[in-house]
């Protein structure tokens, strides 16, 4: 069983499983954007579909796993991963990536570069974030403070996520998978946007190690392994056309 966003998904490996991109409407119905290419399938190339699930979803934040009282369907009309009753005591291993969109790494990205702004230097910059619900918002301070405070928030999310799949799987193996690097400091990008000094890539990395971190941390105190990203092998950007 996999669990999560889109790293576990696959966003951009097309085309998608067709339960997992159906467009039209507003919002969309459905733009999870599984993909078959995703690492979760690749990890069980020879299980059937009655073996392995993957319920993985872009733009995915913890209460899409989990849910809460009062949220029947969270992500792009999806019940909850968790509550779709495919775990049980059956279940022999899950994994679990998550936590990227709780601390808006899309929004910093959105913010520091498509803007080309230099998000580190100016202390008087505010990114816009986007809330569960995509509404917008200001930050209410420097980035140099407003991300490392929302990564070190993460912990009791993370326990949440982790102590709940252990309840409805009680004899899996939990895996939390963490993020990979994103960028290369200093190296070619392949992209001149990113290698001019719009971004610190190595604060970006260094928030995603802190990420990881907090992960890694509430993974141990539930009794779950961690994973360590594979940036060299799996996620790291290097755009041979910017048109891309």
């Amino acid at each position: 069983m996999a669990l999560g966003d889109s790293y576990a998904a696959g966003e951009g490996i097309q085309p998608y499983n067709s339960n997992a991109d159906v467009g039209g409407g507003n919002p969309p119905r459905d733009a999870c954007h599984r993909s078959p290419l995703g690492y979760p399938t690749l990890l069980t190339p020879t299980a059937t579909t009655s073996e392995a699930f993957d319920l993985a979803c872009s733009g995915a934040i913890t209460n899409d796993l989990i849910g809460d009282t009062n949220t029947l369907r969270n992500r792009w009309l999806e019940v909850p991963q968790l509550n779709q009753g495919y775990l049980d005591a059956g279940t022999t291993a899950v994994t679990i990536g998550i936590g990227g969109n709780d601390v808006g790494f899309g929004d910093v990205l959105a913010g520091c570069i498509a803007t080309f702004h230099s998000c580190l230097t100016d202390p008087n910059y505010r990114i816009i974030r986007h809330d569960a619900n995509n509404q917008s918002y200001s930050d209410t301070g420097p980035l140099t403070e407003t991300e490392p405070a929302l990564i070190g928030g993460m912990y009791q999310r993370y326990l949440d996520v982790f102590n709940a799949v252990r309840a409805k799987a009680p004899n899996a193996r939990v895996y939390a998978i963490g993020y990979p690097h994103l960028f290369i400091p200093g190296g070619d990008q392949g992209c001149a946007f990113l290698t001019v000094a719009y971004i610190n890539t190595q604060a970006f990395n260094d928030w995603t190690d802190l990420l990881d971190n907090v992960m890694q941390a509430a993974a141990t105190d539930a009794g779950v392994t961690f994973v360590a990203g594979v940036a060299a092998t799996i996620a790291q950007l290097r755009y041979s056309d910017c048109a891309q």
